[in-house]
């Protein structure tokens, strides 16, 4: 029990860090080289920037829920290994909190697709 406990407890300290490390996203504006950038083309570049780490962040993500789920899997085939279902518990709070912060990652970077095209059609 007081093992369990532990494990419990560390996957949740994981799931918060992980909550944190999305939050704290910040992102830099690409500097030109002559200074003649005009503010059209930073932000169009900000928002190329913010999608490719987004993307990067989505990719890990899936890796992890996919590890999760393998994991779930194998424990429910054997319920022996788990028979509190503490682990299943957790391997399905984690999954679900992947899978919100995924749809998160998913809307922000459709948003900042529509900024692009919103900034490549009023240019025009």
């Amino acid at each position: 029990m007081r093992r369990t406990a532990q494990i419990l407890s560390g996957l949740m300290i994981v799931g918060l860090m992980i909550t944190n490390a999305f939050a704290t996203n910040d992102i830099k504006l690409p500097q030109p080289l002559d200074g003649k950038w005009s503010k059209e083309h930073a932000s169009f570049s900000a928002h190329l920037d913010a999608i490719e780490s987004d993307q990067a962040q989505l990719a890990e993500i899936k890796n992890k829920i996919q590890l999760h789920e393998t994991r779930l899997a194998q424990l429910n085939s054997k319920p022996y290994m788990d028979p509190k279902g503490f682990q299943r518990f957790a391997a399905r709070m984690l999954s679900s909190h992947l899978k919100t912060e995924m749809e998160k990652l998913e809307q922000r970077i459709a948003w900042h697709q529509e900024q692009i095209r919103q900034s490549h059609s009023s240019s025009y």
